[in-house]
């Protein structure tokens, strides 16, 4: 089996974690801090040539960060690394329910398991007309959204429809766990899949990666699947690797990279460049696939677009990509909690006529505003009237959930940095 640049990666990887050894300084916390902040941009930090002279040169590690003009490094704090850190789970607050819009208000299409939704007895399928005072039929889902979050612990009153009945529903708002992926019968061919990002720790042991291979298992009955990765910002890159792993021909080639870190041999830093394999079962190669895409598609996102646009049978529709072509590694568990965000790899794609997306994006076979890119990818398939689809609906937008997931801006993350 072809896994030697998978297993390189991963090897490499590991040990540029076990490297981040830094002994405690006999200096404040804010010196043993900076230290940590400098050795780590030292190690890691893949453009050299945007490396100040002086690491220690600096009042503070943020301004050492700043100092090398990359948006994607940064140092947190220890109240803003808690604030990331939760941002790369699915564990959120809200009511815990995925809905899409209907006529008469917002069609419930699940309830999560442990959810305050699901303890308040919401049920799939339940309509919600009214929140507290306000109906929501006519309201924009960042609206809803608004009205369903909010500090934990407060209830909120949910009129909903059940069948010919109406109920008031009091849900007490609290933290949950939901999944990344989801999934959706349009017909009895077509199946869509939506990949929120890519997450290590979701409702699933095995994160977003296990949510998708249960996803691929129920609706292995279809002929064409729809994969929806609008606004999906990216993620965990080895649980983006072993979803294409999926997708592609074992052996296949899916992106080469450049990365920095410590030789093992040497204990220093540096540079080298190799090519990731697909090391997956391919058990999903021959599947007839239409991919969904936006200008918030980016990161480990624009690594599986740029892999499966290889494939004949993929067409990619919408708009073109955010255009992010490196990655971060997180260096955790620093003095204090801090913690250090780092652009240590960038990434070029592969093929035939590979086209560098860092900056630019990647343009989708079909250019189309991404709001319209399911109809046109319905259309792409044959005429289906829209009293095919299954009661509900099929999500214009792939549903939305009652709490935002993810992060505010592209990610693209190795694995987490314990050490």
């Amino acid at each position: 089996m072809n896994t030697r640049g998978l297993l390189k990666l991963s090897v490499a990887v590991a040990a540029l974690f076990a490297a981040c050894d830094f002994r405690p300084l006999d200096h404040d916390l804010a010196d043993m801090q900076y230290r940590f902040a400098a050795e780590n941009l030292d190690a890691y930090f893949i453009y050299r040539d945007s490396m100040p002279p002086d690491l220690y040169a600096f009042p503070t590690p943020q301004e050492l960060y700043l100092s090398v003009h990359d948006q994607y490094t940064e140092f947190y704090g220890s109240e803003e690394a808690k604030a990331l850190m939760s941002q790369l789970s699915t564990t959120q607050g809200g009511i815990g329910i995925w809905m899409d819009s209907v006529a008469n208000g917002y069609l419930i299409k699940a309830v999560f398991a442990g959810s305050p939704g699901e303890k308040a007895g919401l049920k799939a399928l339940d309509t919600i007309v009214r929140v507290g005072d306000t109906p929501v039929a006519a309201m924009d889902v960042l609206a809803l959204q608004s009205l369903l979050q909010g500090d934990i612990g407060i209830d909120v009153v949910l009129r909903v429809k059940r069948g010919g009945n109406y109920l008031n529903i009091t849900v007490t708002r609290g933290i949950f766990t939901f999944p990344s992926v989801f999934t959706d019968t349009i017909d009895s061919a077509i199946a869509m899949i939506r990949i929120e990002g890519f997450y290590q720790s979701t409702s699933a042991p095995g994160g977003t990666a296990q949510e998708f291979a249960e996803a691929l298992e129920t609706t292995a009955w279809a002929d064409q699947t729809i994969i929806d990765l609008r606004s999906n910002g990216g993620g965990y890159i080895d649980q983006c690797l072993i979803i294409i792993g999926e997708l592609v021909k074992e052996g296949t080639q899916i992106i080469i990279y450049r990365q920095r870190g410590i030789d093992e041999a040497t204990g220093r830093s540096a540079e080298y460049v190799d090519t990731i394999f697909a090391a997956g079962p391919g058990g999903a190669r021959n599947r007839e696939l239409y991919i969904l895409v936006d200008e918030r598609t980016a990161s480990a996102s624009e690594i599986m677009v740029s892999c499966l646009m290889q494939r004949e049978d993929v067409t990619v529709i919408g708009d073109t990509t955010y255009g992010k072509g490196c990655g971060q590694i997180l260096c955790e568990d620093g003095p204090g909690g801090v913690l250090a965000k780092i652009t240590c790899m960038t990434l070029h794609p592969v093929g035939d006529d590979p086209v560098e997306y860092n900056q630019i994006g990647i343009a989708p076979d079909v250019l189309i505003d991404s709001v319209d890119a399911y109809d046109v990818a319905l259309g792409m398939i044959g005429e289906r009237a829209p009293a095919k689809r299954r009661a509900g609906g099929a999500p214009r937008r792939g549903g939305v959930c009652d709490a935002r997931i993810g992060v505010k801006e592209p990610w693209g993350l190795l694995r987490e940095g314990r050490r």
